[in-house]
């Protein structure tokens, strides 16, 4: 029976390690992931980013209201202008994602797209860079290219 028992045994790792490995090879590449997904795949991840992204920080901008109507004051020590709400001032300082194209029924995510793609296609030794933090340094007043955000990997600001 322990035979036997060793043989379900090693099965059960060989099968484990057989799902554990395709895990592990996106988590150290995912420039090669990106850039093996379709051109729709790229934008639902892009667009679910931005969405997220927008939904949590008006949320949070929204919640400032609160904390400074009990007096306190901003988070970097000034007092707010009295003429601006507190989610007023916290949405601006947020950034937005105006460079998406809305004139269509649908939003166009290409130009993030076409960044994050033009990063990991001329940078290939930065691919361990995850895709899931490139669209936050694609936010207006932020990065607009490859170039730029290859910038902010050499300053140790992307990893």
């Amino acid at each position: 029976m322990s035979g036997r028992r060793a043989v379900f045994l090693l099965l059960g790792l060989v099968i484990a390690l057989s799902y554990l490995a395709p895990a592990a090879q996106v988590e150290t590449d995912p420039g090669a992931q990106w850039l093996s997904w379709s051109a729709g795949e790229k934008s639902t991840h892009v667009a679910a980013f931005i969405d997220g992204y927008l939904a949590g920080t008006t949320e949070v901008c929204q919640a400032a209201d609160h904390f400074v109507k009990g007096g306190n004051i901003s988070s970097r020590g000034d007092p707010l202008e009295t003429n601006s709400s507190a989610s007023a001032a916290c949405c601006t300082r947020g950034g937005d994602y105006s460079r998406q194209d809305s004139g269509k029924a649908w939003v166009d995510f290409s130009a993030c797209v076409n960044i994050i793609t033009e990063f990991y296609t001329q940078h290939p030794d930065d691919r361990a860079v995850s895709f899931r933090k490139l669209p936050l340094s694609l936010r207006d007043g932020a990065c607009s290219s490859e170039g730029q955000l290859y910038q902010e990997v050499l300053r140790g600001e992307l990893r």
